[in-house]
């Protein structure tokens, strides 16, 4: 656990304006202002929908609010939230009630929507692990087992130490796609070739090495596939795929990738059998 750490020398604003109040209202009480609210679209409507599914207090934030002529509020943020609980038939939310005109209200809903931290896809996929989400604890397995640390937060490819990645989408993918075991063989094989600077644990990398393996099951089993690994270097191998793939603008990088993949895989196995 980490305290509340102030930062310094941070010159307080001249007014805080009103105190806010805590109070639960009546979702038949609160009204959206479309002046400056977003309608409710298809995104929006699935987020509903999602939020009414998965309804509970412990991920209901506080719907904040301004009142207004007529003995209603105007939703400042959390239309949402509010019209995904009206969906299931609860009729009052807790509110944070601010004081302020149209413009104000607008004003808030800007800074409040615009000045979230968004999460990244690492940063949410370790919140699913702490929460025991089945996939992400999957995930997590898969990784340890390989040698393998998801990061926290977004890194570039240099960045990245030897057994670092930020596929935690692309891991998921592939135990769901071929399950635990081969995905730790896959991994593992992508640990063997990065040399002692960089991780070559990329997702281009991981789809094209999960891709070649999983139609060669005699490679994936054979006892030299981790030392056939060593001798390539997929991360040389990935930019000349990617610039190949940028001058022919007709073929994928990862295929290309896959297709240097396998001729090397095919010619080692070879090479070394003939030995």
């Amino acid at each position: 656990m980490r305290a509340i750490e102030p930062i310094k020398d941070i010159a307080p604003p001249a007014s805080l304006g009103p105190v806010p109040e805590l109070r639960w209202l009546p979702i038949a009480s609160l009204v959206v202002d479309d002046a400056y609210q977003r309608l409710i679209g298809g995104r929006g409507r699935f987020l509903i929908q999602k939020i009414a599914r998965e309804f509970s207090w412990l991920k209901f934030a506080p719907v904040v609010v301004s009142p207004i002529a007529g003995g209603v509020y105007a939703i400042v943020d959390g239309q949402h939230r509010a019209t995904g609980a009206a969906s299931i038939g609860i009729g009052e939310v807790p509110c944070l009630i601010i004081q302020a005109d149209a413009q104000q209200q607008a004003k808030a809903f800007s800074a409040i929507n615009g000045q979230t931290v968004k999460m990244n896809r690492q940063q949410l996929y370790h919140a699913s692990l702490a929460a025991g989400h089945p996939d992400a604890v999957a995930t997590d397995r898969a990784a340890r087992e390989a040698g393998v640390v998801i990061v926290r937060s977004a890194k570039t490819a240099i960045q990245l130490k030897p057994g670092d990645t930020m596929a935690c989408g692309t891991i998921s993918q592939c135990v769901a796609k071929c399950g635990h075991e081969r995905t730790v063989i896959y991994l593992r094989a992508v640990r063997a070739s990065e040399g002692t600077h960089c991780s070559a644990l990329l997702a281009q990398i991981i789809v094209a090495t999960a891709n070649v393996l999983d139609n060669r099951k005699e490679w994936r089993r054979d006892a030299r596939l981790y030392t056939a690994f060593e001798a390539i270097n997929l991360l040389d191998a990935l930019e000349k795929a990617k610039a190949e793939a940028a001058r022919r603008k007709v073929v994928r990088t990862t295929d290309l990738l896959e297709a240097t993949l396998v001729t090397h895989l095919d010619a080692f196995f070879k090479r070394t059998v003939a030995a």
